[in-house]
């Protein structure tokens, strides 16, 4: 059954609806394919970065910069009624604020820039230029060999 689908969507003459089914089948190969290399690059990225800071284990390091990002604000719409297609509910969600302090660090021979997601209550509670001990509770999410 599949088989004959298959041969019948692939078989000339086309018509309209053959070629937006066509279309419709490599645009979706296109985005998953994408998403897929995506994925693979966060992943390593998160692994570069994970394996640089387990090699270079500094504890305290120079304030260079603080920033902080808002959260983001979006939409849902839900029926009132799960199953039925009945009046919709929006549902606002927000993601959380983030805050983050950018590092200079030195551990033996290694001097470079290292940049951690931190609480709330730790955003500016040093001024910058201050050399400051490193959190266990602070993230790290990117640095940058100087």
């Amino acid at each position: 059954m599949p088989r004959e689908i298959w041969n019948e969507l692939f078989r000339p003459p086309y018509d309209i609806i053959q070629i937006l089914m066509i279309t419709l089948i490599v645009l979706l190969g296109l985005y998953t394919c994408s998403m897929i290399i995506w994925s693979f690059r966060c992943h390593s990225e998160k692994q570069k970065i994970r394996r640089f800071f387990s090699a270079h284990k500094s504890t305290t390091g120079v304030i260079i910069k603080y920033d902080a990002a808002d959260g983001d604000k979006y939409i849902t719409v839900s029926s009132a009624v799960p199953g039925q297609a009945g009046p919709f509910v929006p549902h606002v969600h927000e993601t959380a604020d983030q805050y983050t302090v950018i590092l200079e660090c030195h551990t033996g021979d290694a001097h470079f820039y290292a940049e951690y997601q931190i609480p709330l209550s730790d955003y500016k509670e040093e001024k910058e230029g201050e050399t400051v001990r490193i959190k266990d509770s602070w993230r790290p999410i990117g640095y940058e060999e100087i």
